[in-house]
């Protein structure tokens, strides 16, 4: 396992969440340093009987 963060972003939109490798880190204007080429898409299970979700961030970095 590797430790890492998901990332959603936009406003007034709906877009897909992403993971990235490391620890969140601000920039100087308070917003996350994001390295947009790392970024890896998503995917979330659910269970139809409980509704329990997992989450995977399956893929090679800038599939999203």
């Amino acid at each position: 396992m590797v430790d890492g963060f998901i990332i959603h972003e936009g406003y007034g939109k709906f877009d897909r969440a992403r993971w990235q490798e490391g620890q969140p880190a601000r920039n100087w204007w308070g917003s996350l340093k994001v390295r947009k080429k790392e970024l890896i898409g998503v995917t979330t299970t659910r269970c139809r009987r409980c509704g329990y979700l997992e989450n995977y961030a399956k893929g090679d970095a800038g599939d999203i």
